[in-house]
């Protein structure tokens, strides 16, 4: 009777073990792929940890150990920057093959995040140009089937108000164009004169503070539900 009920425990044990193995292995993987210039980079945050990418990393994290943020976002980056491999404009700079939309496809994304605030606005890229690119990164992944969100424009302290209009006009076209796949923090950012809200301001009147990545942290998490 001893060794019947050893070998009972022994197989109750062995069960729950696998079970518990199994659980962890029943969840879906999750890789997000980060496309973007220094707000997705971190520039602002006041510590590493507090940017809005690492923010929702930590946050998928505590409900699936295995999800996992590439983030590919660099400072100074415009669209051009991202498109794909083969792209080639006169008088604009090449892909960063090594942190585009190709590059990132070659990767399996299960969501793919794409957060560009100002940048090309600052070096005098038409809101067309803007269209356009992302309109070709949106039909690369439409094509296979991946989801992808695309954050709005940041408002930026630009000197000339025609600048900072061109802004809320891309803003319009790009909720317009992609609504179901929007996350819209320009509202809540703007303010009167269409520059950034002080509150929050990292005080360069162009990158975000803790609050501003906190917000789009926010946003972002909640269109990922």
């Amino acid at each position: 009777m001893r060794i019947l009920f050893c070998l009972f425990l022994l197989s109750t044990l062995c069960f729950f073990s696998q079970s518990s193995r199994c659980s962890e292995c029943s969840q879906p993987p999750v890789r997000i792929l980060v496309l973007g210039s220094s707000t997705a980079e971190g520039t602002g945050a006041s510590i590493p940890r507090n940017s809005w990418v690492s923010q929702l990393e930590n946050k998928l994290k505590k409900s699936n150990k295995s999800a996992s943020v590439i983030n590919f976002g660099r400072s100074g980056y415009s669209t051009f920057h991202i498109l794909p491999s083969n792209s080639s404009y006169e008088n604009r700079p090449p892909p960063d093959v090594e942190r585009n939309i190709t590059k990132a496809l070659e990767l399996n994304p299960t969501l793919v995040i794409i957060n560009m605030p100002s940048n090309d606005a600052s070096y005098g890229y038409s809101n067309e140009e803007q269209l356009r690119n992302y309109r070709i990164m949106v039909d690369l992944l439409e094509r296979r089937k991946i989801r992808y969100l695309i954050i709005s424009p940041q408002p930026r302290n630009f000197t000339s108000m025609q600048t900072r209009k061109q802004q809320l006009s891309l803003h319009h076209s790009l909720k317009s164009e992609f609504s179901r796949n929007f996350v819209d923090v320009w509202q809540v950012l703007v303010d009167g004169d269409l520059g950034l809200k002080d509150a929050f301001g990292s005080g360069d009147g162009i990158h975000l503070n803790d609050f501003g990545h906190a917000y789009i942290f926010e946003q972002v998490y909640a269109r990922m539900k």
